[in-house]
């Protein structure tokens, strides 16, 4: 096994899941906070470049190993205070997918509670509420992404907001 380039700072994180840290890990290693109340700009995070080829590593996503594969390798990076083990398998798989079809995801948020939904703007009976909502940004057109999604028999909402985050969830079909 190599312990270079992106393998050291996967083994990092996967120590540091298996330890029960939050901490999302930069290209070097090094270990971010994230602030989860700071406006976009100010959040402290980093995508890591996917560098192609992520369906032949990880046997195509489909299982939850492979969301967690994902993160290990800097595919999927989310905020220290973004908590993913509480979303349903199939909102990680398609988050899985798209990483592989158009590159890095950047996860800005799962679960919220009432008070943070407030605060965000969020729908009274948003479903980020009850952890069946991701919203995301991606390394990739927005066009391209929402049409792939729109497809995507496990969508229910979906949005993209004017600041290129994109809204998924598993709830009924529909836009807003």
């Amino acid at each position: 096994m190599r312990m270079a380039g992106t393998v050291l700072p996967a083994l990092i994180a996967a120590t540091m899941l298996a330890f029960g840290s939050h901490a999302a890990l930069a290209g070097d290693g090094a270990a971010l906070a994230g602030d989860g109340d700071a406006a976009p700009a100010e959040r402290n995070m980093q995508v890591a470049s996917t560098g192609g080829g992520l369906a032949a590593l990880f046997g195509g996503g489909r299982n939850l190993s492979g969301f967690r594969q994902h993160v290990n390798a800097g595919a999927i990076v989310v905020r220290a205070s973004t908590p993913t083990e509480c979303l349903p398998g199939d909102l990680k798989v398609v988050l899985s997918q798209v990483a592989e079809e158009f590159g890095a995801v950047s996860v800005q948020s799962t679960h919220r509670s009432p008070q943070r939904n407030r605060r965000a703007g969020g729908a009274p009976q948003s479903l980020h509420l009850d952890c069946r909502a991701i919203d995301f940004r991606v390394d990739a057109r927005g066009r391209e992404v929402m049409a792939w999604l729109r497809e995507h028999p496990d969508i229910g909402g979906l949005k993209m907001y004017r600041n290129g985050v994109i809204h998924i969830d598993n709830g009924a079909r529909r836009s807003w």
